[in-house]
């Protein structure tokens, strides 16, 4: 089930399919995947993002589902 708050979530927790190896929810550099649940437009929009090479969510280097730099988190 998908959150129905703003937040980041780690992505194998919010998924939590039992089958699928963690590398199916890590970035790679091993790093697991967070969902980041944000409001836009009064509706909750979901993005994946990546930590990047520094395996920090909320830097420059983040990488997000749609292949862009993500907002760094303020």
């Amino acid at each position: 089930t998908l959150p129905t708050k703003e937040g980041e979530y780690n992505l194998r927790s919010v998924l939590s399919v039992g089958k699928w190896s963690v590398k199916e929810y890590a970035d790679g550099w091993n790093t697991p995947l967070v969902l980041r649940a944000t409001q836009h437009e009064g509706q909750l929009t979901y993005l994946i993002v990546s930590a990047g090479p520094d395996r920090v969510v909320g830097t420059r280097d983040d990488i997000t589902s749609g292949g862009q730099q993500a907002e760094l988190a303020r």
